[in-house]
């Protein structure tokens, strides 16, 4: 769930649209649901039928390297290791519908292209660092991100640009109801 969506009428959480790959914030749950909930609704289950299909995730396999953990209020939390500043790099592979089984996975372009403003998609599963996002340490504990290698990143410097190593994932057009319109 987008936290600073949690206490919101209708809490937005990662899911996909009706078309395509785009990965997107849509409503959690079915019509209905969102107002019967307790006030810490997130720190608990949920009942599968009461959310929107395509909203539901799996976390793995994850890198050793680190520590990752769910806290008290349903985040997930990340510790640092010895190679992974930011905590393990993890796929999240959708659950659901036609596309279950696929990553998250950062629209890089051809030749690893990167520019922020991408598109995140849901895509089969190849193992490139494009799809192995961490849940971040510190600064950035609890935003999903992944992190450009330096390959990357040396290529973009080359161009006279620059750009961050780690690369948050937003959701372009966070607010579902632009969707709509």
């Amino acid at each position: 769930v987008a936290a600073e969506t949690v206490s919101d009428d209708i809490p937005l959480c990662l899911g996909l649209g009706e078309v395509r790959n785009i990965v997107r914030l849509v409503p959690c749950f079915v019509e209905g649901v969102a107002a019967t909930l307790d006030k810490d609704w997130e720190t608990g289950a949920v009942i599968l039928e009461e959310v929107q299909e395509k909203t539901r995730w799996s976390v793995g396999p994850c890198s050793t390297d680190g520590a990752l953990s769910r806290g008290s209020n349903g985040t997930a939390l990340s510790g640092p290791g010895v190679y992974s500043p930011d905590g393990p790099l993890c796929h999240i592979k959708q659950m659901d519908g036609l596309r279950a089984g696929r990553c998250v996975d950062v629209d890089n372009g051809e030749a690893d292209n990167l520019k922020p403003g991408g598109q995140v998609l849901v895509y089969p599963c190849v193992s490139r660092w494009n799809q192995h996002p961490s849940f971040g340490h510190g600064d950035l504990a609890g935003a999903l991100h992944v992190h450009v290698p330096s390959r990357v990143l040396s290529s973009i410097a080359r161009s006279g640009k620059e750009l961050d190593a780690r690369l948050c994932l937003g959701v372009k057009g966070r607010d579902w109801r632009e969707a709509l319109q």
